[in-house]
């Protein structure tokens, strides 16, 4: 089986962080370092819709309500990162969410839109965890601590809310080392690893291995199948779900691929890297077959 880039967005910023399809599947929203989210039509591609400016210092996590009337973005904190709320029907701030979180890697909408997660890419002071917040209220509910080894790089809801998904970062990169090389595999060191919870007992019910590096992104398909992984190692991986088997590596950036998105019909996959570039996949059941 193959699968085969459908198209590459043009998008002239500084690298793509983060990416996230709009709930009815017609546009894609792109953070930039830069600070600005460019949201543009999946299907025409190279049409910008529109673009909004929540933070001068970088936009690093992106995730959009379940009704597609509301866009959480937040960008670097060294304290306590803030999310900010857009309703995109008159691109204003309608809500902000003070987590006392450092360095946010990520946030992500339970399929209900009545909560919020995000996590802690910073091991000290009560890092390296993942939290729950009511919404619309922006109330916390519960925390997952010490979910990976050395901080929670990236976390995504299952379709029916009863499962979250996480992976961690390399030991090495919590290192100010300019490139570090990557652990072994067998390293204590090492946590390319995907692991899913339990939302409602925040237990830890499994775990999927196969990266050889930090894993930057994870999107869960909309039937719960699939769960798609976009790494430093320069690759995207597909698993399937039930088993943790990787079902496929889909390669073809010559960076960092630094998120990843599924369509809401599933058929589609965008990954963003640090090449500058974002690719279209067909992943579509008859693909797999």
């Amino acid at each position: 089986m193959s699968w085969d880039a459908m198209e590459e967005l043009p998008p002239k910023f500084s690298g793509v962080p983060c990416l996230a399809f709009s709930p009815d599947g017609k546009s894609i929203a792109a953070g930039s370092a830069d600070g600005a989210v460019r949201i543009w039509d999946a299907a025409e591609g190279k049409k910008k819709i529109a673009t909004l400016k929540p933070n001068p210092d970088g936009v690093i996590a992106l995730a959009y309500k379940p009704d597609g009337k509301m866009l959480a973005a937040v960008g670097p904190s060294t304290t306590s990162a803030t999310v900010l709320l857009w309703d995109l029907a008159t691109g204003i701030v309608i809500q902000k969410i003070e987590t006392r979180q450092s360095g946010l890697p990520c946030i992500a909408f339970g399929p209900d839109g009545k909560t919020l997660a995000s996590a802690s890419i910073v091991i000290p002071a009560g890092g390296n965890s993942i939290k729950l917040w009511e919404i619309p209220t922006g109330n916390h509910i519960a925390t997952i601590p010490d979910a990976q080894k050395f901080g929670v790089k990236c976390i995504a809801f299952a379709p029916d809310g009863k499962t979250l998904a996480s992976s961690g970062i390399d030991f090495s990169e919590t290192k100010p080392a300019k490139n570090p090389p990557p652990p072994k595999l067998d390293s204590q060191w090492h946590d390319g690893e995907i692991k899913l919870w339990n939302v409602m007992t925040l237990k830890h019910t499994a775990t999927f291995k196969g990266h050889t590096q930090t894993v930057n992104s994870i999107a869960i398909s909309p039937d719960g199948k699939l769960l798609a992984s976009g790494s430093k190692d320069k690759t995207v991986k597909l698993w399937d779900m039930a088993t943790g088997t990787c079902i496929a590596t889909l390669s073809g950036h010559t960076e960092a691929v630094l998120t990843v998105a599924i369509s809401p019909d599933g058929k589609m996959l965008a990954s963003g890297s640090g090449d500058k570039t974002i690719k279209l996949w067909d992943v579509g059941p008859a693909k797999g077959k």
